[in-house]
């Protein structure tokens, strides 16, 4: 959208943070005219507030992943932060016909089941199976994971 820090560096900071305003880049309003153009920036330079990607999957080569499948959002949740500290990747979650995608990177398995159980309506036998595998109560969830609670079969929830 815009070329350069000298492009920005032309526009009043009025004008700066609507543009702020209009990419979604929040806390500019008491910013310094440097600060807002570096966040217009970054954000650009990050696709917007929320970027979502899909990607093929291919198979491992020589232990080597070429390529990955799924949907992931990530939103830019600290602008002036420093690099790497910017980003909140979510976490899908699904039980059943319920789901939702959440901030959960760091927490285990058995914490999301127990907050989210009323949310999601997860039942107390139900296994967590995270990207297609299961997994104990004690996997740490990282950001981008696809999360799922599953019945055994034969159970009735």
């Amino acid at each position: 959208m815009y070329d350069s820090y000298e492009e920005l560096e032309g526009k009043t900071v009025a004008e700066l943070r609507n543009i702020c305003r209009d990419i979604n880049v929040p806390g500019m309003s008491k910013k310094r005219k440097d600060v807002i153009i570096n966040a217009i920036l970054d954000s650009e330079s990050n696709s917007g507030s929320v970027a979502s990607a899909t990607i093929a999957k291919a198979p491992k080569i020589n232990n080597t992943v070429t390529g990955i499948h799924g949907a992931f959002q990530t939103n830019i949740t600290n602008p002036s932060a420093g690099k790497g500290k910017r980003l909140t990747t979510i976490v899908k979650v699904s039980a059943g016909a319920s789901t939702g995608d959440f901030d959960l990177a760091g927490k285990t398995v058995g914490a999301v089941a127990e907050f989210l159980k009323e949310v999601l309506n997860i039942s107390a036998v139900s296994k967590g199976i995270v990207n297609g595998e299961e997994v104990k109560d004690s996997h740490v969830l990282e950001g981008g994971e696809s999360l799922e609670f599953i019945q055994p079969a034969g159970t009735k929830g």
